[in-house]
C-alpha cells in the first residue's frame, strides 16, 4: 500500500474533527470581543432614557387637574472619565493577552494532533512494511522446503537438513 502525500491531508483533516479545537477558537473570538468592549470604556458614554406618563392627577400638569393627561420627557447624559481611559486600556490588554494565551493554546494542540497523526501513520506504514516483509519470507521459506525435499529424495541432504528446513 502507498501512503506518500497522505500524511498533510490525515493531519489536516483529523485537526478540523477535533472539538477541543473548535473550543479554544470560540473562546479566542469571545475573548477578542470581550477586549474591544472593555477597551470602548475609554470613549464618552452617551445615554439616553424616554419616560412617558398618563396619569391622573398628573403632577406636570399645572394647575392640577381631575383628569388623565398624558407628558412625556427625554433626557440624554454625556458621561466620561479621565479615570477610566487608563483603566480600560489596560484591562482591554489584559483580556487580549488571555485571547492571545488561548491562541498559543491551540497551536500547542494543533501540534499536539500533528504529532498522535505522525506517530499512527508512522506505525502503519512499519506494520505495512513488517507484512510484506514476513510474506517475503514466508515465500523464501517454503521455496527453501520445497528445495530441501527435493534434494533429501534425490539423497543429497539427510532428513536433519530437510527437518530444519521445514522448521
Amino acid at each position: 500500500v502507498a501512503f506518500g502525500g497522505m500524511l498533510p491531508q490525515l493531519v489536516a483533516e483529523a485537526q478540523s474533527a477535533r472539538l477541543e479545537l473548535r473550543s479554544l477558537d470560540a473562546n479566542a473570538e469571545a475573548l477578542h470581543a470581550q477586549a474591544t468592549v472593555v477597551r470602548a470604556g475609554q470613549f464618552p458614554s452617551l445615554t439616553a432614557v424616554g419616560n412617558v406618563t398618563y396619569a391622573n392627577p398628573n403632577q406636570r400638569l399645572i394647575p392640577q387637574q381631575d383628569k388623565f393627561f398624558p407628558t412625556w420627557d427625554v433626557t440624554l447624559q454625556l458621561t466620561w472619565s479621565p479615570n477610566d481611559v487608563a483603566s480600560s486600556r489596560a484591562n482591554g490588554a489584559d483580556v487580549e493577552s488571555k485571547a492571545m494565551q488561548l491562541e498559543a493554546q491551540k497551536q500547542s494542540v494543533r501540534d499536539g494532533i500533528a504529532l498522535e497523526v505522525t506517530q499512527a501513520f508512522q506505525a502503519v506504514q512499519e506494520a505495512d512494511f513488517s507484512l510484506r516483509s514476513t510474506d517475503k519470507q514466508l515465500v523464501t521459506a517454503r521455496e527453501a522446503v520445497r528445495v530441501a525435499r527435493e534434494l533429501f529424495k534425490a539423497g543429497l541432504v539427510t532428513s536433519t537438513t530437510l527437518t530444519d528446513a521445514e522448521t
